[in-house]
Parts: structure tokens; C-alpha cells; sequence
């Protein structure tokens, strides 16, 4: 059974009193002015879910009560306690006594068991634990509507602990209690799709909702799915799913250094971040730097003979150089002996050619990410009314990407917000850049987003003078071309 303590104060008095289900009840004296707080039914150990102070002579009647998962989003495998408590707690007041008369308390209870690994008809088991037989989601909400006229709701206002794991109780009337009911149901019907979806993975005990590259469903085994090595998959399986994407990307930049690469970076700070992983891939593969040596770097040399103390900022520092060493087809000096002035001089010698430059770096980053494009088709329709045909067509939307710097600074300026300053970032590779635009007007600003490259999660979605997006229809082509490739998004704006 699931036992149910309060701590209730009592006004005027010198005491509290813990009354749990269990039949226990508990005086509580002051202690330097103060009540000692109880957590606990000293004889069943049930949590103390609620704490309220009476001023009346009414009974307090308890409903419905959730044992319940915080978020269902990212588990698999969980049991919701739900139970249903009838019958009062009275408390007497007058200027000399307070007493309690006994407990009559009754209570039905319920587990709604969920186990995504098992067979779809067979991951939702519903059970009555009073009996022990199973039933289902509405066996219940009978039962609680049978009390709705035996016995009044509850006004007292209840200040609610929490716990990391499970909420405590809440407190229902009839209609509430039924609605959260049947949200959860709902909501446990479409994690039972998720969850055969992601069979295989979910079987090997890896989250998909923590996934953040892309994956491929058709492959046979969780390893092959994710797109990674067996030593990768044993290293997500050891450190965390948001790890996944990192990994992709290390073995596609480093492919027979991989190993290598985690056996010296993956560890430290950074280590996993995209920026830290193209960074040191292009000195590795393109300025032939090896990862012993470059390590030696950024961890030894520039700390203790430069001063360089922060392994990030000289890694950027020395990718920087290189690249301005590229661009202005200078060779690179692959062990600067003063890392900041070398810098500095390939700044001011690039920044006599930038402006000419800067739109071909940017469409040159830009077209890595235009498999991003989505254009819902414009299909003729013979449309007798022109205002129907016209709201037709702006229900169609496309996504695309600036065509060059000067596309992003002019969405910035028609759309009066900050984009334009992001130039640099989308040429340093730290932020993707898309439009969504009407399909019959592709050249006209609408909505701006931003994802994040590291998660393909998107972080901003702004109309003009940032503001909201309140579109359905714009909403919804947005959730389309998320679930096509692979990008998080949970409606924020």
C-alpha cells in the first residue's frame, strides 16, 4: 500500500502533529521556538508529502495521489504509483485543547508499469495492487468517480517537497486528477511508438533522446546505427549519448587517428566539442601536426614558455594563424615561438584583403550545410476564389541558407534584429544560420533560426524585431524538417 504522512501545524499550539496513513500519529514539541521538521513516518518510513496549518474545524479530505515520474521524455522503463485516499483527518481547536480524533482513512491504489524493451503489446501493464489483477486506464477513473458524491474535494492549499527521482503526492479534485490521467496515458501511448522505433537501441541501453547525430534505421545492430566503431559505441555506452554526434565527427576527421585522438583529447576539457575537434583535424591533417606533438603544445610548451594557460584559447590561436597562413598562401610556422605576436601580425597583413574575401569563406562554409534546404512544391490549383488560393499559398513555407555575408547583414537590417553581427560565427563554423521563408516568396524575410552545430539543436527562432513565431502552419514545417534531419528543438523560442 502507499503509505501518505502530512505534517500538520497546528495554530496557538506548542506541538505539530505527523499523522501518517499507517495509523501513526506523532506529537512534535518545539525546539528553540521552532518545530523540528519531520521527513518521515517514524513507523513506516513513508515521505512527509505535504505540509498545511488549519484554521478551521472542517475536516480535510484527501482525493487522488500521483507517485509520478518527472518527465516521461528519455525513459523507458518506470512504474507510476497512483492512489486514491478517502475519508478525513479532524482536528478540534479552543483556546485549551487541541485533539485529534481518529483516522479513518481508506485508500485504492494503482502501478501503471511501462518497460520499453519489451514487445509493443506488452510494454504497458496497468494493475489493480489492492487485488493484484491487471485492468486498465479507465477501471481507474471509475473507481475514482464512485467517491466524487461520497466525499467532498479538498480546499486546504498544500506546499508540496520535492525529490529528484519522483514527485510526492499531488493533490487532485475529480476533474483534475482525470485530465492529468489521461495526459500521462496519452503521452505513455506515444512513447510505446517511440520506444518500437528505437527498439535496438533502447535494448542495448542507450537513450535515443539524448542522441544528437544522425542515425541511420535501416543498419541491423545499435553499432551500425549510430555510425560508429566498436571501439566509439563502447565509449558512448561508458560516457553518455551526448556524446554521439562528437564521436561521428571525430572518426570522419581523423578516420585511422581516431583511436589516437581519444586516447589523448577526449578526456580534457573541450575535448568533445566540435570547435576543438575541426580545429585540431585541420592542423593534424592539413599543417601535418601530429597529436602527440600538438598536445605537447597546448599543454606544455605555450603554458610554461609563453604563458598560455588556457589550452582552448591557444588552440585557436594556433588554428587561426594557420588559417591566415593559408589564406594569404604564407607557409605556417607550426611551433611559433611567441604564438600571440605571430598571430597578430597575420591579422593585420589579412585584414588589408578581408572584406574581398569574406563573402567567398562564408558561401564556402554556408554550402557544407545545404543538404539543410526544404521547399514544400507549389501545386497549381484551379481556385475559383483568389483570397482561399492566396491563403493556400502562404501556408507553404521553405527553408533555406544566405546565399553570402551580405544575404545574413541584409536579414538583419529588413528584420531589425542582430543576425547580421553572426558573419563571423557562421564562418568560424560555431553557429548554422537558416531562413524560413514563404515558398511563393523566397526572397522576402519571414523567420530567422539558429542552430547550434555541436547538438543540431536549434537555440533561436525569431520574426521581425524578435519576435515570436505564433504560426501554426509555420510551426508545424518547422517540426517537419527537424524530425527529417535529425535536429532537436522543444518549441522554445
Amino acid at each position: 500500500m502507499l503509505n501518505y504522512a502530512i505534517h500538520h501545524e497546528l495554530p496557538g499550539a506548542n506541538h505539530s502533529m505527523c499523522i501518517c496513513t499507517c495509523g501513526h500519529e506523532e506529537k512534535i514539541e518545539k525546539d528553540i521556538g521552532h518545530f523540528r521538521p519531520l521527513n518521515k513516518c517514524p513507523k513506516c518510513n513513508a515521505e512527509v508529502a505535504a505540509v498545511f496549518s488549519t484554521l478551521s474545524f472542517a475536516p480535510q479530505d484527501y482525493k487522488a495521489v500521483f507517485f509520478m515520474i518527472n518527465e516521461l521524455d528519455g525513459k523507458y522503463n518506470f512504474t507510476i504509483d497512483v492512489g486514491m485516499l478517502t475519508g478525513a483527518i479532524k482536528a478540534k481547536f479552543s483556546k485549551k485543547i487541541i485533539a485529534f480524533e481518529e483516522s479513518k482513512l481508506e485508500q485504492k491504489h494503482w502501478k501503471i508499469i511501462f518497460n520499453g524493451s519489451l514487445p509493443k503489446d506488452k510494454m504497458l501493464k496497468i494493475i489493480n495492487a489492492d487485488t493484484n489483477e491487471s485492468c486498465d486506464i479507465y477501471n481507474i477513473i471509475d473507481s475514482v468517480e464512485d467517491a466524487e458524491y461520497n466525499y467532498k474535494f479538498l480546499h486546504t492549499r498544500f506546499n508540496l517537497n520535492n525529490s529528484q527521482a519522483l514527485d510526492l503526492p499531488y493533490i487532485y479534485n475529480i476533474r483534475e486528477f482525470k485530465h492529468k490521467l489521461l495526459t500521462i496515458y496519452n503521452r505513455i501511448d506515444k512513447l510505446t511508438s517511440y520506444c518500437e522505433k528505437y527498439e535496438l537501441l533502447i535494448k542495448a541501453g542507450i537513450d535515443p533522446y539524448r542522441l544528437n547525430g544522425p542515425i541511420d534505421l535501416e543498419q541491423t545492430t545499435p553499432q551500425q546505427q549510430l555510425r560508429l566503431t566498436p571501439f566509439m559505441f563502447k565509449y558512448l555506452k561508458e560516457n553518455g549519448e551526448e556524446n554521439h554526434r562528437a564521436l561521428q565527427n571525430i572518426e570522419i576527421n581523423f578516420k585511422n587517428q581516431a583511436h589516437n585522438y581519444m586516447n589523448t583529447f577526449a578526456k580534457l576539457n573541450n575535448g568533445m566539442s566540435s570547435s576543438y575537434i575541426r580545429k585540431i583535424a585541420g592542423l593534424v591533417n592539413e599543417a601535418n601536426l601530429s597529436i602527440k606533438k600538438l598536445y605537447k603544445f597546448l599543454y606544455v610548451d605555450a603554458p610554461m614558455q609563453q604563458g598560455l594557460y588556457q589550452p582552448a584559447r591557444t588552440l585557436e590561436l594556433l588554428y587561426d594563424s594557420f588559417d591566415l597562413a593559408k589564406k594569404l598562401e604564407l607557409p605556417f610556422d607550426k611551433n611559433p615561438k611567441a604564438l600571440q605576436r605571430y598571430h597578430d601580425i597575420l591579422t593585420k597583413e589579412y585584414n588589408l584583403v578581408k572584406d574581398e574575401r569574406k563573402n567567398e569563406d562564408f558561401a564556402k562554409v554556408v554550402a557544407n550545410y545545404k543538404y539543410l534546404e526544404l521547399i514544400e512544391p507549389i501545386e497549381e490549383e484551379e481556385e475559383v476564389n483568389e483570397e482561399i488560393k492566396t491563403r493556400k499559398l502562404q501556408d507553404k513555407f521553405g527553408i533555406i541558407l544566405p546565399i553570402d555575408a551580405q544575404d545574413l547583414i541584409r536579414e538583419g537590417k529588413l528584420m531589425k534584429h542582430c543576425v547580421a553581427s553572426y558573419v563571423d560565427r557562421v564562418i568560424r563554423e560555431d553557429t548554422i544560420i537558416v531562413f524560413l521563408r514563404r515558398a511563393q516568396d523566397l526572397d522576402t524575410p519571414f523567420v530567422t533560426i539558429e542552430v547550434n552545430p555541436d547538438d543540431m539543436k536549434i537555440c533561436q527562432v525569431k520574426t521581425k524585431a524578435n519576435g515570436k513565431l505564433n504560426n501554426k502552419k509555420a510551426t508545424d514545417f518547422i517540426n517537419k524538417w527537424c524530425d527529417k534531419h535529425n535536429i532537436k528543438w522543444n518549441g522554445c523560442w
